[in-house]
């Protein structure tokens, strides 16, 4: 029975996987809906789905079998739906924050260390994480995006165990200062002032002495939070702090959050393109970065891309087939309606505008 979205209620049983762009389910089969799953369908736009023939009886029946709801628990663990309710948790910890309640450094590692595991596994779902992100919750996804891709790229980059989960914590962390800048700026819709964006500019500085006494966190993870909006050429804030006195993992939680904020979709413009994200990044249009992690997070998000569907800048859309390792945002397309092979590294007036469809043997 295929239902509008507008019409689910909770107790539903899902009979397919929903999916959205990417090739890995929101929300499995033979998960009983509840009102959680309705807002996370609506929130991704899903317009229908295809759920079990039940009469209303068996609706009940099911909606109030505590024996049904526990499975329901452990049968939805796709990694995009955990990632959604950490979103989720890590909001409604942002609330707490502005109400003025301490870190509560346990529930967030314990909240975000599996993911963490998760994407070092299979950095490819890092390839999809912006098409998850909701305009209105950005900031949220943001902070657990951020946390994600530092850990992998400390990972990548052979840091222990012990260090990567740390430095994944501190990306967690850079932004949560924002709970102390006034909520009516936070929310404007309009351009900010000068005065406006010095405030906002001391969100770091917040951010550390939020988690300044948390005993768990070593004084890098700190110094991290503190220094992630600085640049190597002394052009960030909130110090202006040169090459000499930034800390290595402040570059790696930087390179996450540029990355992150110009992939994801906000309220006041369109996300861009990865790839050209990637290009840009690497020719220091964000602020002066350490190239090396750059071309680490270029490797880890593209090395295994071979076999996703592409749209490039002239509209035209096609495979990758080849990605020249010395050169990965530039990779070999096949065109879709003429088969033809186009080399981005002879074509510099194209590049790619948008990852359409990843490869499910990328997920393996």
């Amino acid at each position: 029975m295929i239902v509008p979205v507008r019409s689910l209620r909770e107790g539903y049983v899902l009979k397919k996987d929903v999916y959205s762009l990417a090739t890995t389910p929101l929300i499995k089969s033979r998960t009983v809906l509840k009102e959680d799953h309705l807002t996370f369908l609506r929130a991704f736009s899903i317009k229908e789905v295809e759920i079990d023939s039940m009469n209303e009886a068996d609706l009940v029946e099911t909606f109030d079998s505590e024996e049904v709801a526990e499975e329901a628990r452990h049968t939805d663990q796709s990694f995009f739906y955990r990632y959604n309710e950490a979103v989720q948790t890590f909001k409604r910890q942002f609330e707490s924050w502005q109400a003025g309640m301490p870190v509560a450094i346990h529930d967030i590692r314990n909240m975000i260390v599996p993911l963490f595991e998760d994407v070092i596994g299979a950095p490819v779902y890092l390839l999809a994480l912006h098409e998850y992100n909701h305009p209105k919750d950005y900031r949220y996804h943001h902070a657990i995006s951020v946390g994600l891709f530092s850990a992998s790229l400390a990972h990548k980059l052979n840091y222990e165990a012990k260090d990567w989960i740390q430095i994944g914590l501190a990306g967690v962390l850079a932004d949560i200062g924002m709970a102390k800048v006034s909520p009516t700026l936070l929310d404007k819709s309009g351009p900010l002032t000068a005065a406006e964006y010095n405030e906002i500019k001391q969100h770091p500085v917040h951010s550390y002495h939020m988690i300044k006494a948390v005993a768990s966190l070593n004084d890098a993870v700190k110094l991290a939070v503190l220094q992630h909006h600085e640049r190597l050429d002394g052009e960030g804030y909130p110090f202006g702090s040169n090459q000499s006195k930034i800390h290595p993992y402040s570059e790696i939680i930087a390179i996450a959050d540029v990355y992150h904020a110009m992939s994801s979709e906000r309220e006041y413009r369109a996300k861009h393109s990865i790839f050209f994200i990637l290009e840009e990044m690497r020719r220091q249009r964000f602020g002066l970065l350490n190239v090396s992690i750059v071309l680490t997070l270029t490797e880890l998000l593209l090395q295994h891309s071979n076999g996703a569907t592409v749209r490039l800048s002239s509209g035209e859309t096609g495979e990758i087939v080849f990605i020249n390792p010395q050169d990965l945002t530039r990779p070999m397309i096949k065109l879709t309606d003429s088969n033809e092979i186009m080399n981005l590294q002879q074509a510099p007036h194209l590049h790619i505008e948008d990852l359409l469809k990843i490869n499910k043997k990328m997920l393996v």
